[in-house]
């Protein structure tokens, strides 16, 4: 995955953003959720368009990324493979992907999407959390895999999509393949993903600009209410 960021300070996580992707979920355990584009003015966050979204069919949990959660001291769940539940915290973007030979945006790492691309969600797999073209794997590389999502799919859900870097480590059951792409529509949650309507989907794209090391952030309302002046988060 191509990573355009730098560490981030543990005492102000967003000091080096300057955009974000903030995710607000309606509560732990709905799928109702709100895509705000914030970008730092000042040193200070302002919102700058803001969509509706949906997450994860049963909810939110915490997730992988790069501020060190302390799922121990909440009373919410962790993310697991399998759950359907959208991860919750700050994720660096990895590559974006989609149906067309070239990037919406050119100045973002892309990479199109064949019918040889599979997304590994097996946690038995060396491949886990991985998009692999079985069509390039390196000599003496098997498939070792016995569950996938095919990424080129015959839906338009993939056209344009988003990696979001949770469980960088690829931790066997952790939680794979968490992406921001095209939802099917606003009634119905996704199995962990954030999805938002196609002509806001590229209005993202377009916006995104890797110089500003874009960072997203996912959070129920409650834990927003929580940390929003602990990570400088904006005025909602």
């Amino acid at each position: 995955m191509n990573r355009y960021h730098v560490q981030s300070n543990l005492l102000d996580p967003l000091e080096n953003n300057g955009q974000m992707i903030l995710v607000i979920g309606e509560d732990w355990d709905v799928f109702h959720a709100r895509l705000f584009l914030c970008s730092k003015v000042n040193n200070e966050w302002q919102v700058v368009q803001n969509f509706p979204a949906v997450c994860g069919q049963n909810g939110m949990a915490w997730g992988l990324g790069v501020y060190p959660q302390n799922p121990e001291s909440q009373p919410q769940p962790t993310k697991k493979e399998g759950d359907q539940k959208t991860p919750v915290g700050i994720f660096h973007l990895g590559t974006c992907m989609g149906y067309a030979s070239k990037p919406l945006n050119p100045n973002l790492p892309y990479q199109p999407l064949t019918v040889t691309m599979e997304g590994v969600d097996d946690p038995l797999s060396r491949h886990y959390n991985q998009v692999v073209n079985k069509a390039k794997l390196s000599e003496g590389i098997e498939v070792d895999w016995k569950s996938y999502e095919v990424m080129r799919r015959e839906d338009a859900l993939y056209k344009w999509l988003m990696i979001i870097e949770h469980n960088p480590d690829n931790l066997p059951g952790a939680g794979s393949l968490i992406f921001l792409h095209i939802w099917e529509n606003d009634k119905k949650g996704t199995a962990g993903c954030t999805a938002v309507a196609s002509k806001n989907m590229e209005e993202i794209l377009t916006w995104l600009d890797p110089n500003q090391n874009p960072v997203v952030v996912q959070l129920p309302r409650p834990l927003y209410h929580q940390f929003a002046a602990e990570w400088g988060l904006p005025t909602l």
